[in-house]
């Protein structure tokens, strides 16, 4: 429905709040081979929203953290949320000012992430599968910092714009939305 009679309203009278939305999804199986990406255009943490982040993929080979998704600024004390790689056949979700949750990886396995946060608490949950076993927790420290930076898949970025740690793998599946998926 739409309203457009310029003599009763104005342009900034009318606030219109979109719920329960899918803010992101990737269209179709992507490879990624250490330098491309995916600017998603999603500013996730530029207010403090509820929000599920979901990536199924596999990683090939592991390189200095290898970037899987990152919407982080990067300058201390590091706000914001990534997904990367380290060595030692691990991933990790580094969140709000360099906190991290480590997860065993056997590189070449397919994974899936699921990360939740509803807005205005100090909780990050996730669910972590590979080779059939699940991880799943809660961190009672997360503290929200905005970050105007856009989330990219397969990079990471600097605060002046530049990427680097591209991934080598593929991504299957992978959406944001700003609600609690259960």
């Amino acid at each position: 429905t739409s309203i457009h009679d310029e003599s009763k309203y104005d342009e900034k009278d009318i606030t219109v709040t979109y719920r329960d939305s899918v803010l992101y999804n990737l269209e179709s199986q992507t490879a990624f081979n250490n330098s491309n990406y995916i600017d998603t255009g999603v500013q996730l943490l530029n207010e403090d929203i509820d929000y599920t982040i979901y990536v199924r993929g596999v990683v090939n080979a592991y390189e200095s953290q290898d970037t899987i998704f990152h919407c982080m600024r990067e300058s201390s004390p590091w706000p914001g949320v990534s997904f990367d790689c380290v060595s030692g056949s691990k991933l990790r979700v580094v969140y709000m000012t360099n906190k991290t949750i480590n997860l065993n990886y056997i590189y070449g396995n397919e994974f899936e992430l699921k990360l939740t946060h509803v807005a205005g608490s100090s909780v990050l949950s996730y669910s972590f599968t590979t080779n059939g076993n699940t991880t799943s927790g809660k961190k009672m420290d997360y503290t929200f910092t905005e970050v105007t930076q856009n989330l990219l898949i397969g990079a990471y970025q600097t605060t002046e714009g530049v990427t680097g740690r591209h991934l080598n793998g593929t991504i299957s599946e992978f959406y944001i939305k700003n609600y609690i998926e259960e």
